[in-house]
Parts: C-alpha cells; structure tokens; sequence
C-alpha cells in the first residue's frame, strides 16, 4: 500500500501577451498559463502524477487556492483505492458540500477539480507503464461506464444502455487502434492564426505550418482589428493566400456582436507549395458573397 505524501501546486506564466499570442476577438491579450500541480506518494517507484489548469494569467491566482482547497480530499489517501476506482474519486471531489456551493460541476472548482483528477490519471498511466490513451483503451466495458457521473445523464442515457453500446463497439477496438498507431490522430494548428499577428505574419506561419504538414490551420477572425494593414483585411489576406483544392471550413465566433455563425466549405491550397489538402477553420467568419455553403447541408 502506497499513500499520498504531497500536492504541490505552482503559478506558471508566460507573458504571451507582448507579442500577442493567442489573442482572438474576447481575450486580446493572454498570458498563457497554468495553475500546475503534482501528486507525490511514498511508493518509492519515483512515479508522480502531474496536472494543470489552463488560464490566461491572473487566474492562475484563483485556480491555486481552489486546488489547495481540495489537498485534504486525498492527502494521506490510498493511492491503490483512488486509482482503482476513478469514477469514485471524481464523485469525492465533486461531494463536497461546502465546495459543492460554489459549483464543482462548473466554473473554477470544476476546472480545480479536472486538475487534481487528471494528476491522478497521469499517475495512474505511468504506474501501468502506458500512455493514458492506452490506458483508456484498454478498459473493460464495465470500467469505462463506471467512469461516468449518470446523475444528469440517466434520463436520457443510463448506464445499461451506455455498456451496450460500448460492448458494441468493442470488437472493432483492436482495428481501431491498430489504425492509430499506423496512421496518427488528425491534428490542427492554431499558430498562424491568432487575432494580434499581422497579417505578414499570418502568412508566414500558414506556409509554415503547412510545410511541416498540418493538414489544418485555425483561423481567428472578429470585431475590426488593427495591423500593419491597418483595419484587417484579414478575410482578403487569407483568401489571397489561398487558390483551389478541397475544402476549407468556417465555424461561429464567440464575438456576438459582428458574428452571426456561418459555416462555409471552400476550396483552397497554399500557392507555391506541394502540399495535403489544407482545411482551414476560422473561429469566426462570416458568409462571403458568391461563394458555396457546405455541400453536406449545414450552411
């Protein structure tokens, strides 16, 4: 038997804001972050289990103290008990009436929460010598379903009905992961496209990403924007930066005031390079005139 020793947590920032990386229409100047903790035990196998809550600066200072309101749930625990049944400690963390008021299944004690839980599965996959995705993928049926909080699912999924459609499921898991292995798992950037970046730089790190093969590229568009072009031309820019190929797909902003939300498919690659089908995705764009909605009827 091994038990929780430590849960150290730490405020770790990165002024992103001076070159405004990760800016878009709502949060114009991040400093990405992270309210960061690790999970140590006595075991003495060296494994610790790691986790963070993403923020985009001060928040970090509230994300802190709500994981450090949560140390006593599993200070001193079993560690064999607590990863033997996640489903259970994540219903411990949830519990707790105090915490419960100022909503653990929402907010910053859910996000608190999700850390601490998360340290825990990291522990849990280096004890078992796999990456978690491996880990996952591994679990009986009944070990899956008995992840899930049904609380507010049951009535329109319990968990009878959730282990058959997993038993379903189960028998292509072997193709499916021998699928991934051989073929990786679809990925997008965001780098090129965050709202501060000229729209020089946009370009530049379009070619970029492209070159380094990603097959998809995250556009952030919204409210008017002032560059080196002055007002942005950022819709002008991205479309002078492409020419025909397969398809190209814009969804909904969270900026309401200019957004309405369409999504459109259009064609497109990168000029002078020898590229994949390159698929960009705006976070925000509106419906430009003349050009085709999305052929599978959701335009």
């Amino acid at each position: 038997m091994s038990v929780i020793t430590a849960v150290d947590t730490f405020d770790i920032r990165f002024p992103t804001s001076l070159e405004l990386d990760g800016s878009d229409a709502m949060n114009p100047d991040p400093d990405y972050s992270a309210a960061y903790l690790v999970i140590r035990t006595d075991a003495g196998d060296g494994h610790e289990g790691h986790g963070f809550v993403f923020t985009i600066g001060r928040g970090n200072e509230v994300e802190a103290v709500a994981i450090e309101a949560l140390r006593h749930h599993i200070l001193g625990r079993n560690v064999e008990e607590l990863l033997g049944d996640m489903g259970g400690t994540w219903k411990l963390l949830v519990h707790d009436s105090q915490l419960r008021w100022l909503g653990p299944e929402k907010g910053v004690m859910h996000m608190a929460i999700g850390a601490v839980v998360n340290a825990l599965w990291d522990l849990k996959a280096k004890r078992a010598g796999l990456p978690l995705w491996e880990l996952l993928s591994r679990m009986s049926p009944e070990e899956i379903v008995a992840l899930v909080d049904f609380r507010y699912l049951s009535d329109a999924l319990t968990p009878e009905d959730a282990l058959g459609i997993v038993r379903t499921a189960e028998p292509g898991r072997a193709a499916r992961r021998a699928a991934l292995l051989a073929e990786g798992y679809p990925a997008y950037t965001t780098t090129p496209g965050w709202l501060g970046y000229s729209d020089d730089k946009l370009v530049r790190l379009a070619k970029e990403a492209v070159a380094d093969g990603f097959g998809q590229i995250k556009l952030k568009v919204g409210p008017r924007w002032k560059t080196t072009s002055g007002a942005s031309a950022r819709p002008a820019t991205l479309w002078g930066l492409i020419s025909r190929s397969p398809w190209m797909r814009t969804n909904a902003g969270t900026s309401r005031k200019r957004l309405t939300g369409w999504r459109i498919w259009l064609p497109m690659t990168l000029p002078g390079l020898r590229n994949p089908p390159v698929r960009m995705m705006s976070s925000a764009m509106p419906r430009l005139p003349g050009r085709g909605a999305d052929p599978r009827g959701h335009g």
